[in-house]
Parts: structure tokens; C-alpha cells; sequence
């Protein structure tokens, strides 16, 4: 796994760097005991299933299965190859990883390595020749954009040449290929390429480790349409891509609170203004992919849209998911006539911040909604709303939220609550609904498994008692093949092995991390391994004497006495 990589390099570096430190980058993390809990980073859900041991320096997720080491985890959360990972660790320990290592092999990641050089090139090109377009320049001014936001940002220029670009990308032998995937460049009917955002402001998008995946373009020349973003790549996903993340990813964690406006000008005034802790969409509706990149953070969001009826509806749309997504929401309306990049030049940061603490949850916003345009006072009415928002309010996570809901449903329909509480216990349960997602059982603490799973820790904990278990036959006792085939492979390991580095599949390695994680300190390993083996072989032996007795039912049935006596001689034997 480690190619060329020396084991004793990444030893040290895995020793240096804390997997808390790493993992709270990603997951917003509560010391519960000797761990630190919670919400997995791998998989959509409400409660905190996701565990970090920072003594034993590995993670595990109690929903998923996802376990492994800091490595492992830099790896699934950010998608880089193995050297990669090493090398962002290596930077964080002060380790030098020598020339001859440098990227340690040709790896898979070397064609994304090249799409991520491309974008680097084209967003410096861009911000450079900005400072050339007196047009461009002009317009940032007049939007009330500072130079140094612009910088930090890299805002850039699309350029006015049909080329600009892609003379640079062939100039400097960047695949052309790889550019028209990113859309960057678009192939002529009669050969080469030309521009996709010439004439346009250029807002790069970066992931939330600050590599550039795409860009938006602005139209400053009045051409349609009026914003433009990257397509789809490998490297970008408007889905699960979210502008600003770079820079807010540390003040939503301060401040466990997440803004969300819509517009690339919007945020760059919030974030201008001192309203760090803020995120735009990109051109698309809210999805469940970019509440989980801002729920790795904080699950508290304010969203931040026009008073317009675009706006209203986009909000409501979203609804569903902060329900299904376990996250808190509140709604701030921008007043007519304004959007957040107005209204925070007019206001300033002191009076966005007073705004947001007006903002209304996002339940009471919909309920409002509802009752719009709707006469109260009529029956016909009073049910169209209750149909409408009963649904949403079913599905909260907790009683007293619902209730609380049913209350202002009752204040504003004039309904009684005991009987809008009647009306939805006939609709479902009247408890609140899981929402959790659905994981297969792990099949590994049940019945004799106990025992089995003590065994794999003690091997595990113990390697020198891998020559007893391999003697005690023990493992052909377990009633887990999971842990069987677990065991086996630990006995074939070679002594002084990292099982993480040995282990090649997920499932493997997030297993070992789980038994890890639940491992308890031993007095006595020895006896205790004595005292699980003992119990297997008990169990195993029960198992076969009820075998053999119903076998022996039949043979009286069948009147078979020469097959009853050969099964009464076998059952003999086992006591």
C-alpha cells in the first residue's frame, strides 16, 4: 500500500499528528469518555454514530462501518490517493519526505492531479489580466468590491479574445483534452478551440481544502446568460459544491452557524463585511449534498434569500431536506428591494447580524406560507392548511417540537391542540418518525460472537498468542464468518504488520477499527483466551449433541437400528 514510501516514515508521521486535530477539520467533535463523538462525515444521519479514539489514534463509524487511521481518513474524507495524504500529514508533522520518495510512483490520481494544474493555470490567468480591462475593473468597482477581497479571492477577467486561453493552455503544453472536459475551452466545427467565459468576471470555486474544482462567470455586457458556471466534472459538481467554503469552513465552526445566500456578489460583501460564516449556492437549489458538506461543521443554518417569489419558493423546497438531514434552519427574509449584497452595504455587518437574529425557524416560516391567502375562519381552509403542513411536522425529530408547532397551528387556524394532536396520531404513530438510514447489522456481537470477538481483540492486543489460537483449532468453532475469515487472515500476518496497511479492503479495515475501538483493557490475557476457547468449544459440542439426538429421533422412527447405534456411539464419544 505504502509503494515506495519508507514504513518507518510513516510510522513517525502517524505518530506526530493527532487523528483529532485531522478529524476535527471535517466533523464537529464531543469528548464523551476516552472518545470524541460524532456526526459521520461518510454517511447521512441524525444521532452520532462516528467515533474517534485519540489514545488508540483510530476512527470508526458505528452506522457505516468507515474505520481506519489518520491516513485512511484524510483519504476517504478528501479523496486523495495514499501519497498524497502522506505528504498533506508529512507537511502538518514537520516530516521531510526525501526527493527519491516524491510522489513515490505513478498513481491512479496523476490524470486528477492535471485536471486540478489546469484550473490553477486558467485562475491565474484569468486574475491577472483583470488588471488589464479598464471594463472589468470598472464594473468590480462599481459592485463596491475592495482590491483586497478581490485578490483573496481571485477574482478574475474572462478576457476579451476569443483564445486568450487556450493560446495560454497550449503554450504551456496543458492537455487540451482534459481543458474541454473542465469546459474551459469549447472545440470549433472547424478545428481548435476558443473560450468559454471571454468577456465575463471570473469567480473561481475552490473545495472546502481550497483547490479549485470550477468557475463561475459573470456577464458584464449585458450577453445571456447572465451567469455561467463550469459543467460537470470529475472535479466538480454543482451539487455538492458550495462558493465561499474555503474561507467559511472555520468561522461556521466557531460560530456553529451557517449562512447561505445565493449569489457569488452576495457573499463577497458578507464575507467583505466580517460575515465570514457564510456560503453561497451555485445557480442551483439547495441539495442534501451541500447540507452535508456544511453539516461536517455546524448543523445550524440560516438561509438568506430575496423577498421575491423565486426566493420564498426555493425556500420552501428546501424544507425537506433540513427535516430529513436532522439540521436546524431558520429563514431571513431580505426586505423588498434588496438582496444580502445590498442590504449589508446599507446595514453594515452590526445591522446583517441584528437581522439574522430575527431570522424565523424554518417550520413557522412554512406555516406562514400556508395560511397565505387562505381565509382561517372557513372549515375548507383550515383543512388545506393542516393537510399541508401536518406532513413536515409529522416528521420532526422530537415531540416537543411537535407540539410546539401544533400550537401555533392551533393559534393560527383557532382549531383546539388536543384536537389537531388527535387529527395527527390518526395520521401515524403521533411519535416521531426515525429518519435514520438503514444500515445491514454488522453481525458481530450476538449469542457465542461475544466470545469470537474477544478472541480477535486478544489477538489483536496480543500477537505472541497467535501460535495458541492457531493450535486450539478455535477458529473453526466461530459462528461468524466475518470474524472467522478475519482471524485467519490475522494469523497469515506477517509479525510487526500495521493490520490497516495489511488489510486491503474497507470492510476489513473498518472492522478492525471497530474492535479497537471497543476493546477493553485485559488483566489476564491468557486466561481469559483459555476461558473464550473453552466456551466455544462448549457450544460447538451442545450444538452437535442436538444434532445428533434428532438424528437419532429419526432413525427409531425409521426403525433403523444399525444406524441408531452408530449415532449413539458418536454422541458417547462427545462427552
Amino acid at each position: 500500500m505504502s509503494g515506495s514510501i519508507p514504513e518507518e516514515l510513516i510510522d513517525e508521521i502517524k505518530e506526530r499528528v493527532n487523528i483529532t486535530d485531522v478529524v476535527s477539520e471535517y466533523v464537529s467533535l464531543k469528548k464523551v469518555g476516552a472518545n470524541h463523538n460524532g456526526l459521520c462525515p461518510f454517511h447521512s444521519e441524525k444521532t452520532p454514530s462516528f467515533t474517534v479514539n485519540e489514545g488508540k489514534q483510530i476512527f470508526y463509524c458505528f452506522g457505516c462501518g468507515a474505520g481506519g487511521n489518520v491516513i485512511t481518513f484524510l483519504m476517504k474524507a478528501s479523496g486523495m490517493a495514499f501519497p498524497d495524504a502522506v505528504t498533506e500529514l508529512a507537511k502538518r508533522a514537520g516530516v521531510t519526505i526525501p526527493e527519491a520518495s516524491g510522489r513515490f510512483a505513478p498513481q491512479k490520481n496523476d490524470r486528477q492531479e492535471a485536471l486540478y494544474k489546469i484550473n490553477e493555470s486558467a485562475a491565474s490567468f484569468y486574475h491577472s489580466i483583470l488588471s488589464e480591462s479598464e471594463k472589468a475593473k470598472s464594473y468590480l468597482k462599481k459592485r463596491g468590491l475592495a482590491e483586497g477581497t478581490i485578490n483573496d479571492y481571485m477574482v478574475g477577467y474572462g478576457g476579451d479574445g476569443w483564445d486568450s486561453l487556450y493560446g495560454l493552455l497550449s503554450k504551456k503544453g496543458l492537455s487540451l483534452t482534459l481543458a474541454e472536459e473542465l469546459g474551459l475551452i469549447i472545440p470549433k466545427k472547424s478545428g481548435g478551440y476558443y473560450d468559454r467565459f471571454r468577456g465575463r468576471i471570473i469567480f473561481p470555486i475552490s473545495d472546502i481544502h481550497g483547490r479549485i474544482i470550477g468557475f463561475g462567470g459573470r456577464s458584464i455586457d449585458g450577453s445571456e446568460p447572465k451567469y455561467l458556471n463550469s459543467p460537470e466534472s470529475a472535479l466538480f459538481k454543482k451539487s455538492d459544491s458550495l462558493y465561499g467554503i474555503t474561507v467559511a469552513r472555520r468561522w461556521i465552526k466557531e460560530s456553529d452557524e451557517a449562512l447561505i445566500v445565493e449569489g457569488y456578489m452576495d457573499l463577497l460583501s458578507l464575507h467583505e463585511a466580517g460575515i465570514k460564516n457564510s456560503v453561497a449556492t451555485l445557480g442551483t437549489a439547495l441539495t442534501a449534498g451541500h447540507l452535508r458538506l456544511i453539516k461536517r461543521l455546524s448543523r445550524n443554518i440560516v438561509t438568506v434569500f430575496d423577498a421575491d417569489q423565486a426566493g420564498v419558493k426555493a425556500t420552501l423546497r428546501s424544507i425537506d431536506l433540513f427535516i430529513t438531514e436532522g439540521m436546524s434552519a431558520t429563514v431571513l427574509t431580505m426586505p423588498e428591494g434588496h438582496d444580502p449584497d445590498t442590504f449589508v452595504r446599507e446595514k453594515g455587518e452590526e445591522g446583517f447580524k441584528k437581522a439574522i437574529k430575527s431570522a424565523m425557524p424554518i417550520m413557522e416560516f412554512f406555516i406562514n406560507e400556508a395560511l397565505k391567502g387562505k381565509n382561517a375562519i372557513e372549515i375548507k381552509e383550515k383543512l388545506k392548511v393542516i393537510e399541508e403542513v401536518f406532513p413536515y411536522i409529522e416528521r420532526l425529530p422530537s415531540r416537543i417540537e411537535q407540539e410546539h408547532y401544533i400550537k401555533i397551528v392551533s393559534e393560527r387556524t383557532g382549531v383546539k391542540e388536543e384536537s389537531l394532536a388527535r387529527e395527527m396520531r390518526k395520521r401515524g404513530s403521533g411519535s416521531p418518525k426515525k429518519f435514520e438510514v438503514k444500515l445491514p447489522d454488522k453481525g458481530i456481537l450476538s449469542g457465542t460472537q461475544t466470545a469470537e470477538k474477544k478472541i480477535i481483540q486478544l489477538l489483536l492486543k496480543y500477537p505472541e498468542l497467535k501460535e495458541r489460537v492457531a493450535e486450539s483449532g478455535t477458529l473453526g468453532d466461530f459462528q461468524s464468518e466475518t470474524l472467522r475469515f478475519f482471524g485467519e487472515n490475522l494469523l497469515k500476518m506477517p509479525a510487526g504488520s500495521d493490520p490497516l496497511d495489511y488489510f486491503q479492503s474497507e470492510e476489513d479495515r473498518g472492522l478492525y477499527s471497530r474492535l479497537i475501538v471497543e476493546m477493553h483493557e485485559v488483566v489476564e490475557h491468557g486466561r481469559e483466551l483459555d476461558d473464550c476457547i473453552r466456551s466455544l468449544k462448549a457450544y460447538r459440542l451442545k450444538k452437535e449433541k442436538e444434532k445428533l439426538r434428532k438424528e437419532m429421533e429419526e432413525a427409531v422412527k425409521k426403525g433403523d437400528e444399525g444406524l441408531l447405534m452408530e449415532l449413539r456411539e458418536r454422541h458417547n464419544k462427545l462427552y
